[in-house]
């Protein structure tokens, strides 16, 4: 067998290294022959080696068949984080119910499961274990009962869940990532205090993220749990997801408050629930660690946001979802000489009601940092007044529409990426041409998210001379070749163009592809053709 290109030179490398530079290793079946294998390539050195590979499944899988020596190596790599990577194969669930004990396994079909004989497991794979997500799980689950059981049912889900969960649990001693939640197929959050061994497991735990609408007295225990011993056990988090609305709120809150509270080095925070008032004030102990900092679904004064922002000195991303502000205060002179500069270079306002207050207040604090904006409600052209006092910016995304101000401000900043989106039907032509001259001369990277004809798109490219990078909506696919035939006109005129994305902008044609023959005469020109329904505001 031959190991992937990437994998085979590092090695290379490392036998150079070692001083072996005789050795002749330009056929690949000297190096993965396992007689030949280095023998001071010991385990310590192999599984550093493999570490740098270790989000490259197919490398990994090469090196399993080497010898067990390498093997041993490759397994607790690929096994860290195997509902992310195996979750649509039906044997991973198989796997795990193999390392069940005899009783367990008896509990299961007692219940109504059939569970196919499998043999021994080689490895004792629950104990590699680094990062479990229960979303991912469930839907391995789902896919393992729908193949060998024929059964749905959400109570047989939670029936696995729970044994699986208790079986990782007493098995791995160190998880870094744990994310509970629970989506609208109802299945319940396991209960983790039947488990043998989780102050332990989760003692170490970096990532915690926390999402769903709990209702039942019975889950909400189960969180109650959960959170009051993480808040108690783990000291070096550093990133925490809260997304929650459940029955007895305060119950909760205190124990989230406690784990935000406690922790020793939070760098990104994550916070999607009303009374985020709370978390923020709570954050401020955390002011020295935190680097990245969403807040949504917020309804109270947005200028209160702000002062919680003076104290967090090394923030560097910033994004406010969801925002609705119902008030007119207006702070006094005395208070604004406190909002001084923040160090923040990505700035995200995404589905808000802005005050325009807070926005001016807000734009002043980080303007002298800012690289990056995203900003989908361009409604006044105070808004865009500002934005041209941002020495730094290279990333803006907006959200125009036909009555969108004038976009002439553009003009003089050095961007190198601009977002334009529109989530409206209308045709946009008569909008871009009159502010044709706004797109800058420095910009490389383009997505025009928006509903304009081909000949348009032409004015754009022209104006736009130096783009490695293009996005643009497809309405229909019978006019794709006529905005292909202008992306290849201007590729044939650009030596630096490479990656063309394109999205369907009609109701259930977002995922349909170029045709066969208008792909292959595009492929002689652009070198990626990506076809994908990604986030503008990412």
């Amino acid at each position: 067998m031959a190991f992937p290109p990437s994998l085979t030179q590092f090695i290379k490398s490392l036998y150079n290294f070692f001083g072996k530079q005789s050795q002749n290793f330009d056929h690949l079946e000297d190096i993965t022959a396992p007689n030949n294998i280095h023998p001071q390539l010991d385990d310590k050195c192999l599984k550093e080696v493999f570490k740098y590979f270790k989000n490259d499944t197919k490398a990994l899988y090469s090196c399993v068949s080497v010898s067990r020596k390498w093997c041993e190596q490759a397994i607790p790599l690929l096994w860290e984080d195997p509902f992310c990577i195996f979750y649509k194969n039906d044997t991973l669930v198989q796997t795990y119910l193999s390392c069940l004990s005899e009783e367990r396994r008896t509990y299961l079909i007692e219940n109504g499961l059939f569970i196919p004989e499998s043999s021994n497991p080689k490895f004792n794979y629950p104990s590699h274990i680094r990062k479990l997500d229960y979303r991912r799980l469930n839907l391995a689950i789902l896919r393992w009962l729908t193949n060998n059981n024929n059964k749905t049912d959400t109570k047989f889900i939670c029936l696995i869940s729970q044994e699986l969960t208790s079986l990782i649990i007493n098995q791995s001693k160190e998880l870094h990532c744990l994310r509970v939640s629970k989506g609208p197929d109802n299945i319940n959050v396991p209960n983790f205090s039947i488990c043998t061994g989780f102050e332990e497991s989760i003692s170490g735990l970096r990532t915690f993220q926390l999402s769903g609408i709990f209702r039942e007295k019975s889950e909400i225990n189960h969180i109650d749990y959960l959170t009051s011993i993480i808040s108690m056990k783990c000291r070096n988090i550093e990133h925490l997801q809260i997304n929650i609305s459940c029955s007895y709120e305060s119950k909760i809150q205190k124990n989230l408050l406690n784990i935000v509270g406690s922790q020793k080095q939070l760098r990104k925070f994550e916070c999607y629930v009303k009374n985020a008032s709370h978390f923020l004030l709570k954050l401020s102990c955390q002011a020295e660690n935190l680097v990245e900092l969403f807040l949504g679904g917020i309804e109270y004064n947005s200028i209160t946001i702000l002062y919680p922002l003076i104290s967090f000195t090394n923030l560097e991303k910033l994004k406010i979802f969801n925002y609705y502000d119902y008030t007119e205060y207006h702070p006094t002179g005395i208070e604004t000489n406190r909002f001084h500069n923040l160090h923040i270079s990505e700035l995200y306002l995404i589905g808000a009601s802005l005050n325009e207050l807070f926005f001016e207040y807000l734009m002043r604090m980080v303007r002298s940092s800012l690289k990056k904006l995203v900003l989908d409600q361009v409604g006044d052209e105070k808004f865009l007044s500002i934005i041209p006092k941002c020495p730094y910016l290279t990333h803006l995304a907006l959200s125009i529409r036909p009555d969108s101000p004038n976009l002439p401000q553009l003009m003089n900043l050095n961007l190198e990426h601009l977002i334009l989106n529109d989530s409206t039907p209308d045709r946009l032509d008569n909008y871009i041409l009159n502010n044709i001259e706004s797109f800058p001369d420095t910009l490389r990277h383009l997505d025009l998210l928006i509903c304009i004809s081909p000949n348009v798109l032409q004015y754009i490219l022209a104006k736009c001379k130096f783009l490695e990078t293009l996005g643009i909506y497809l309405q229909l696919p019978r006019d794709d070749s006529k905005y292909i035939k202008a992306v290849v006109r201007y590729v044939q005129s650009s030596g630096s163009f490479s990656t063309l994305r394109y999205i369907r902008n009609c109701s259930g044609q977002k995922l349909t592809p170029l045709s066969k023959d208008l792909c292959g005469y595009a492929k002689m020109y652009i070198e990626n053709i990506v076809n994908e329904t990604y986030n503008p505001w990412e």
